[in-house]
């Protein structure tokens, strides 16, 4: 799965559901977070 596909089907969901889009982010960023220490 590249950058590119996931932007393709991510920004529909954006311009749809804002708040949606901020909670997966959000969680996104956590999970990145436990994945690489810093």
């Amino acid at each position: 799965m590249t950058v590119a596909k996931l932007l393709k089907l991510v920004t529909p969901i954006t311009i749809d559901k804002p708040d949606v889009m901020k909670t997966i982010i959000s969680r996104t960023i956590k999970i990145i977070c436990r994945l690489i220490p810093i």
